[in-house]
């Protein structure tokens, strides 16, 4: 996910359906997800963050909104568990 979020940082040539079907391996896939948060939740959260920069920065445009509405949820729990 890095070295394709660097690529599209420095190119500006990356589709954004190869963000999406990361996301759709990594994220959306519910086996995937809950390995990643179990075995390390800390590089899942900067998973997360990678794709939340790479939407803030325009390299990719998700198809769908709930893409959008789950990465805002994540970090929404996210901040709410740091402060407690």
């Amino acid at each position: 996910l890095d070295y394709l979020f660097a690529f599209a940082a420095t190119t500006r040539q990356v589709p954004s359906h190869l963000f999406d079907h990361v996301f759709e391996a990594w994220i959306e896939d519910a086996e995937v997800y809950d390995f990643l948060n179990d075995a390390n939740p800390n590089a899942l959260r900067d998973m997360m963050d990678r794709f939340h920069d790479a939407l803030d920065r325009g390299l990719w445009q998700p198809r769908r909104n709930s893409i959008i509405e789950r990465l805002e949820q994540f970090h929404e729990t996210a901040q709410s568990d740091n402060v407690s």
